[in-house]
C-alpha cells in the first residue's frame, strides 16, 4: 500500500534526491554561462548621431567565441524601449581593418571568423523619423546568444 512508512519515507528520499539534483544542475549552468566568453565589436560609422539627408550607414565589426551568426540593428522607441519598431540584419562576413592596417584576428586569433568581422547595414531614413529613435546593435553568435554591443539616439536635422 502506497500509504505505508516505509513507502512514504522512499518517496520523500526521491523527491530529495531529484531536487538537489536540480539544484545543483542549476548552479552548474549558472556558473558556466557567468564565465562564458560574449560578443566583442564596435560601430565604427558613423561618428556621429546626427541624421543626414539620406541613408544611416551603419559600419563596423564583430567577434564571437562561438561564432557570428547575424548582427542585427533595431530601432526602438527610447533608450528603455524593449520591443523595437523594426529591425534589420546587416550583411556580415565583410573584411575590415584597424587604424593601423591590421585585420581584427589580430587580436582575436582563435575567434573564428575574425578575419572577416567587418558588418554593414544602412537604415532607411524614415525610419528613424519619429522621435525619439534610439538604436541597439546586437550580435547573434551560433549558439542564439544575443550580446549588444553599441546604443545610441539619433536626432533628425
Amino acid at each position: 500500500h502506497w500509504r505505508s512508512p516505509a513507502r512514504f519515507r522512499v518517496a520523500v528520499v526521491e523527491v530529495g534526491i531529484a531536487t538537489a539534483t536540480a539544484i545543483v544542475i542549476g548552479l552548474w549552468l549558472y556558473h558556466l554561462a557567468a564565465r562564458s566568453p560574449m560578443a566583442h565589436g564596435i560601430v565604427d560609422e558613423p561618428k556621429t548621431r546626427e541624421l543626414g539627408g539620406g541613408a544611416y550607414s551603419m559600419r563596423g565589426w564583430a567577434v564571437d567565441p562561438f561564432g557570428v551568426q547575424r548582427v542585427r540593428v533595431g530601432v526602438y522607441d527610447g533608450w528603455d524601449a524593449s520591443i523595437p519598431r523594426s529591425e534589420w540584419n546587416a550583411t556580415v562576413g565583410l573584411p575590415v581593418q584597424g587604424q593601423h592596417g591590421e585585420s581584427v584576428d589580430r587580436y582575436y586569433p582563435t575567434y573564428p571568423g575574425a578575419d572577416r568581422a567587418g558588418f554593414a547595414v544602412d537604415i532607411p531614413r524614415a525610419a528613424l523619423l519619429a522621435a525619439p529613435s534610439c538604436l541597439r546593435t546586437r550580435v547573434e553568435n551560433a549558439n542564439g546568444v544575443l550580446t549588444e554591443i553599441d546604443r545610441r539616439c539619433i536626432h533628425a536635422r
